[in-house]
């Protein structure tokens, strides 16, 4: 209980959204550098995941079966024709990847995709470009769509990092996050890079939000955009593959156990916690 005349700690974070903006235009930069110079399809299992997400914006959420064709079957514009030949150059390092067509250029109106059956989170996510851009453009501009909304995320991740009044190992480790092979996977239409991204801003807010308990005082962001920032990026992990729901528990699990008993009670004996913990329980 404060007192007249007693300093009342100031909890917004220092220097208002710098944190989060400054780490946002980084990673968005970044990762999109990386989406404008991969070769369309390079990126591994990018057609598969490219494919449905244009299907699936056409209406087509889950494929179908079609007798002597493997994996399931998705339906194509004829702006967006699928060709072998486009990624001719796959396991062939001596070929240059201009040796292929474009996509939309040949080929057939379907494509026999793996993951035809994922759920639609990330495809509702990045797929959204395919309806103003056809062919090879509107792959670049799903990967830079991808590439945004993971940055979002790695900027959540760093901006918790950030927001303590003693800083010590996360922001080192939020600096891993920037190696070549997320930012890479960021920029591509491939749900791996938003996974990795939400998952890290998952086991930061977590241990963040605990902190508030553990040690009052001595986090700069307000509990509230802390279970924002755990809500969302938890559905986020538990909807975009299918071990998801494994590894949002997992890393639930880690973050009580390494912030202790008093904060995980501190936690579940506080009435607003549970409307919360019920968002993400539905979410997820």
């Amino acid at each position: 209980m404060s007192t007249p005349g007693t300093p009342q700690r100031d909890l917004r974070p220092r220097g208002g959204r710098r944190p989060f903006w400054a780490a946002f235009a980084f990673f968005a930069i970044i990762s999109s550098l990386w989406a404008l110079s991969a070769p369309v399809f390079a990126v591994a299992d990018e057609s598969a995941h490219a494919t449905k997400a244009i299907a699936q914006w056409q209406g087509q959420v889950i494929g179908y079966e079609v007798p002597g064709i493997r994996h399931t079957v998705v339906d194509l514009p004829p702006a967006d024709s699928y060709s072998s030949n486009i990624i001719c150059f796959v396991y062939h390092p001596d070929i240059p990847a201009n040796c292929g067509v474009e996509l939309g250029d040949e080929g057939t109106n379907w494509f026999n995709t793996w993951v035809g059956a994922y759920n639609p989170t990330y495809y509702y996510l990045s797929g959204w470009p395919s309806l103003i851009f056809d062919g090879s453009a509107g792959i670049y501009a799903m990967r830079i769509a991808s590439a945004l909304v993971a940055a979002v995320f790695l900027a959540w991740a760093a901006e918790a990092s950030l927001a303590a009044t003693r800083v010590r190992w996360m922001p080192m480790g939020i600096a891993v996050l920037a190696s070549p092979m997320i930012v890479y996977y960021s920029g591509s239409v491939n749900p791996q890079g938003l996974e990795v991204a939400a998952a890290a801003a998952l086991w930061v807010g977590l241990l963040r939000l605990l902190q508030t308990w553990r040690e009052p005082g001595t986090v700069l962001l307000s509990r509230t955009y802390l279970w924002v920032i755990v809500g969302i990026s938890a559905a986020i992990v538990a909807n975009v593959r299918a071990l998801g729901p494994l590894w949002v528990v997992v890393i639930i699990s880690t973050c009580l156990l390494i912030s202790g008993w008093p904060a995980v009670k501190s936690m579940f004996t506080t009435a607003r916690s549970y409307w919360a913990i019920g968002a993400v329980a539905v979410a997820g």
